[in-house]
């Protein structure tokens, strides 16, 4: 969870001379690899390189006192790096601003990295705040320690507004919320670093030693086996469709196989672009945008399914000059079931490619995605062989399954593509 995400912190100390600031962004494993590739540095950002982007991203801020646009003036910044999933570093940048203005009433925006999820927090203190949008509780320590492993609701603020004096005031200020963003989606505090003796840990430090033994091996495909049990990779639509489709083992093999090549060729198409073209396009942007094509895709070739099983139910099949071969709508959900590109293997990819070990990288994504393949097929064949067990033909008569199966695909692609249009996509 959160590999993609980046954490915003903002906090403005108001003056009677304007404002002192800090802001500081939380990159997780994937945003860090990116900022590294575009400024071409392995382990971390020189001070340097951190002054520069730093500066970047204070000038990006938008502040305005009393209608009229201002600047801030970056003051220092300051570099933390971790190790993440993968033994991947992540990156916390921490700045500090001034804003030389006269008190009234500033209204602030963080339009940087508008498509990442995170925790997003503002605080506002200091000397004659009347009225303001955020008050003076500290919730993350400005990103160093998140409150609880697993927040329900996490802040997602990127706006602000306050109105102060500069004048010592006795009276609480006054907190009037103002409107924020529209989420992205469901934030996603980043994960944690992984334990040195967990199989992901022992995955990195082998991948970092170069050591290419099986143990490595091991590990990779283990963990494609793990993942492929977590929720999602389409256990659930290979289920309904071949119950429906009475399937055969065959089948179940060609599906698992089907779904998990696309799979692996989405990782690998990602993170080569991710590596050659960092700084050129938001992969969170792509990987959100490929689960509404495949969630959209799943929904039509279920609709598609429920109207031909619905003719031949009616008998009418033959008179309206169709077949019985379904053999494409096999390859085409396995294809839209798989075209989502995994975190996780992702993440090992570019763990590899970071120590410059491409070719490792692709062999270990090659084995993590066997673990999945092997757990979809067994998955498949599971269905396949145990639906003669269970007594469906007492419940519902086998000429309605395969309609039934296709109006499960259709809801599993409706829901998929609700998910995805409560983000953004353009």
């Amino acid at each position: 969870m959160g590999n993609f995400s980046v954490s915003h912190y903002t906090r403005l100390e108001m003056t009677p001379t304007g404002a002192q600031g800090v802001y500081a962004l939380d990159l997780a494993e994937l945003p860090s690899f990116e900022l590294m590739q575009k400024w071409k540095v392995k382990d971390g950002l020189p001070q340097d390189v951190v002054d520069t982007q730093a500066r970047e991203w204070i000038s990006q801020l938008q502040f305005a006192v009393d209608g009229r646009k201002v600047a801030a003036r970056f003051l220092d910044a300051k570099l933390v790096v971790a190790q993440g999933a993968g033994n991947m570093p992540v990156l916390r940048v921490t700045s500090r601003f001034a804003i030389d203005v006269r008190p009234g009433v500033l209204t602030f925006e963080d339009p940087n990295y508008p498509q990442s999820n995170g925790w997003k927090e503002i605080v506002i203190a200091g000397a004659g705040v009347r009225k303001a949008s955020h008050g003076s509780d500290e919730r993350s320590k400005a990103l160093t320690a998140y409150p609880g492993e697993n927040p329900e609701n996490p802040p997602q603020d990127l706006r602000a507004r306050v109105e102060w004096t500069g004048a010592p005031s006795a009276s609480h200020a006054v907190i009037e919320a103002v409107p924020q963003p529209d989420a992205i989606g469901k934030a996603e505090v980043p994960a944690a670093k992984p334990e040195p003796d967990s199989m992901q840990g022992k995955l990195a430090r082998l991948i970092e030693e170069g050591n290419l033994g099986p143990l490595a091996f091991l590990l990779a495909f283990v963990l494609g086996c793990a993942h492929a049990m977590t929720p999602g990779h389409g256990k659930t639509m290979v289920a309904a469709y071949l119950v429906g489709e009475r399937g055969t083992a065959a089948q179940a093999v060609l599906l698992g196989l089907i779904v998990t090549v696309t799979h692996t060729l989405s990782v690998f198409a990602l993170g080569i672009g991710m590596y050659f073209f960092a700084g050129k396009f938001a992969p969170e942007r792509v990987t959100k945008l490929l689960e509404f094509v495949s969630g959209a895709a799943i929904a039509i070739l279920g609709l598609w399914l429920l109207y031909r099983r619905g003719l031949e139910l009616a008998g009418r099949t033959e008179a309206h000059g169709h077949t019985h071969d379904y053999s494409g709508s096999l390859w085409a959900l396995g294809a839209s079931g798989g075209i989502v590109p995994c975190p996780s293997a992702l993440v090992l990819l570019l763990a590899a490619i970071s120590l410059g070990r491409i070719g490792l990288g692709l062999v270990l994504l090659v084995v993590f995605s066997l673990g999945l393949a092997m757990v979809l097929i067994a998955a498949g064949l599971l269905v396949v062989s145990g639906k003669r067990f269970l007594p469906v033909d007492r419940v519902l008569p086998t000429k309605y399954l395969p309609v039934l199966s296709a109006g499960v695909i259709t809801l599993i692609g409706v829901a998929l593509t609700w998910a995805a249009l409560q983000v953004k996509v353009t």
